[in-house]
């Protein structure tokens, strides 16, 4: 596989997992109980694929901050700007919309908050803030000897998922430490790359019957239709949900690199979004709360017939031919401002 191929494939595993979770806002419940279980994963187990901590303390921080941070505020801030005027077309206190959208801002949570702490749910950029708490661990944890990096991963993961249960803290901390689990393993999988290969191709065997023990092991946490829920660090089925997760990475992977061999127009479309699966995911967060898309689908079903089970269709349509001009723009104008830059 040439370098090119496996960042084309790995792209399109992004966009496939962007899908993905833009599926699992629509509230689909049979859609839900797959894509829960594997979605926001992936993008942990990539960023750990392809970890690197051949950097000082301070430039990983400046890094991060620019491309995880940067994005999340920007986009806080186009949500608390936007919601004044559709405050006013809504007939709402435009003043409660825009204090709602700062607060949330501020706190940065996957979920409504309620408690001891109230706070509304930011959406989906929490996982901005969850990828850099995690990433920022592993950094350090990286300097750790092996054994103790291990033991580190598991305590942090372990206090995160336990404390969630009492108290949500600012900022998706314990998001990104139960996802701080996932990036790890995907640290491992590229650090042991080759081995992995060679044993699979040895033992094809053994590994298919590995393969098949945690297939059913997926099948059994989708049937259960609870998912993985890292924006509330919450696995109701522990290990099991971390096992079935691992397996829909896998297949993940296996069908982004198949799909970028044999259907070139389709990995094309998918890479785009996933090399792009931060604006992606402003985009759709910003057009997820502004456009009513329920109601579009119901004058569209009046005016053209649309039956009722083409709802996920039509809205994932609609979406995506929102997001991908939106994009695209942005990607267009973010290269026109570093071109004068230079």
């Amino acid at each position: 596989m040439t370098e090119k191929r496996r960042i084309v494939s790995i792209d399109v595993a992004r966009g496939i997992a962007m899908i993905a979770i833009i599926l699992g806002h629509l509230g689909n419940r049979r859609i839900n109980s797959i894509v829960t279980t594997f979605h926001v994963p992936v993008f942990f187990f990539i960023s750990g694929l392809f970890f690197h901590t051949e950097i000082n303390p301070v430039d990983f921080i400046k890094k991060k901050t620019k491309g995880l941070l940067l994005p999340y505020f920007l986009t806080s801030i186009l949500l608390c700007a936007f919601s004044i005027p559709l405050g006013i077309l809504q007939g709402l206190d435009w003043k409660k919309e825009a204090i709602k959208w700062i607060i949330a801002s501020l706190y940065g949570a996957g979920f409504d908050i309620e408690g001891f702490t109230v706070a509304p749910s930011i959406g989906a950029i929490w996982f901005l803030l969850a990828l850099f708490w995690s990433e920022l661990l592993f950094f350090f944890i990286s300097r750790l000897p092996n054994g103790f990096r291990l033991c580190s991963v598991l305590c942090i993961f372990t206090l995160s998922v336990w404390s969630a249960k009492y108290i949500w803290l600012p900022l998706s901390i314990q998001a990104g430490g139960s996802g701080l689990l996932f990036l790890y393993a995907g640290y491992l999988t590229g650090d042991a790359r080759e081995q992995i290969v060679r044993l699979i191709t040895n033992k094809k065997e053994l590994a298919t019957a590995c393969f098949v023990f945690l297939v059913l092991i997926w099948m059994y946490c989708i049937q259960k239709n609870e998912g993985i829920y890292l924006s509330q660090a919450r696995f109701e089925n522990g290990i099991l949900d971390i096992l079935g997760c691992m397996t829909g990475i896998a297949v993940v992977l296996y069908l982004s690199t198949h799909i970028e061999t044999n259907t070139k127009g389709v990995a094309k479309v998918l890479a785009f979004v996933g090399c792009n699966s931060l604006y992606v995911l402003g985009v759709h967060l910003l057009e997820n709360n502004l456009i009513p898309w329920l109601d579009l689908f119901t004058l569209a079903s009046r005016r053209f017939g649309l039956p009722e089970n083409g709802f996920v269709a039509f809205v994932l349509l609609g979406k995506m031919l929102v997001i991908c001009p939106l994009v695209w723009g942005l990607t267009k104008m973010v290269n026109w401002i570093k071109t004068k830059e230079h």
